[in-house]
């Protein structure tokens, strides 16, 4: 990390410049030692930050075992163009980075689980500027479905507890979804949506339509009820699938509900269906 070579640095030139001070019994070397010594403690204190900047300028490449499996089962990215995919991996590297990941009875959250949240993220604001969810910087996975205090009856498969800013998986429904969406809800994208919600309440959100359940299993071919069990929550957000349905399934979505597709494409900034180059409005800061 940056930060860890420049306080090496001035650690160095600080203990070098005090030993001549003892050994030359000069003040002088002691006085130049002072604003080393005070760069050493400053930089200590922003390393965070320095190491944010650095990472930003000069994002980490995946590492191959994470690079091969986003490229085998992530249509969106498999049919990104070259700049698109790179963009898309530096925004996962930088995603990662971000936020801590635990595992609860899992000792140590394997690093595909990892990378297929943070895919699940990057994919869903490929679009926009922000991409990360810096209110939900916890991730919590559980080996399977869990019950929680916001949820303590349910055995369920996913949700965010916006309170603590935290974001909670079933690793088994998580990689299900993500590998196999045509068997599966992607409950990865779906809390992703939901994360997204919450820290943008004022966005220009769609109306929905009174028959919104059965034109989404027209799209997806999960029934309510499916969805509803794979989660494991009696109330879902219809909001939320439609959003994730316009993402796993475009070209179903756009012809079942093409205005609705069309209010998402722009609160998105994203066209799926446009898969070289599906970003609609290129800005410099995205």
């Amino acid at each position: 990390m940056l930060s860890r070579i420049i306080i090496t640095i001035l650690a160095a030139i600080s203990v070098l410049l005090i030993y001549w001070g003892f050994m030359n019994d000069s003040s002088f070397y002691f006085r130049l030692s002072i604003p080393f010594v005070l760069i050493l403690a400053t930089v200590y204190v922003l390393s965070p930050q320095i190491n944010w900047w650095y990472y930003n300028k000069f994002p980490q490449e995946l590492d191959q075992p994470i690079r091969h499996l986003i490229n085998q089962q992530s249509k969106f990215y498999q049919g990104l163009s070259i700049e698109g995919k790179k963009r898309f991996r530096e925004r996962m590297s930088l995603f990662l980075m971000a936020h801590d990941f635990k595992g609860m009875v899992i000792e140590k959250v394997p690093e595909d689980i990892k990378a297929v949240v943070a895919a699940n993220a990057v994919h869903l604001t490929f679009g926009l500027p922000d991409y990360l969810f810096e209110r939900f910087e916890k991730v919590i996975i559980y080996p399977n479905t869990f019950p929680s205090p916001q949820f303590p009856k349910h055995f369920h498969s996913s949700e965010i507890y916006v309170e603590d800013g935290v974001i909670m998986f079933s690793a088994q429904h998580l990689m299900k979804g993500f590998v196999q969406p045509e068997a599966y809800y992607n409950t990865g994208l779906h809390e992703a949506i939901q994360a997204f919600i919450a820290l943008n309440p004022d966005k220009d959100y769609p109306t929905l339509p009174d028959n919104i359940w059965e034109q989404l299993e027209t799209i997806s071919r999960y029934p309510v009820k499916s969805v509803k069990q794979w989660i494991g929550l009696e109330e879902v957000n219809p909001l939320v699938v439609s959003i994730c349905h316009f993402l796993m399934f475009p070209a179903h979505f756009a012809k079942t509900l093409p205005q609705l597709f069309d209010a998402i494409k722009e609160l998105l900034n994203l066209n799926p269906l446009e898969a070289n180059q599906p970003i609609l409005y290129i800005n410099d800061s995205y």
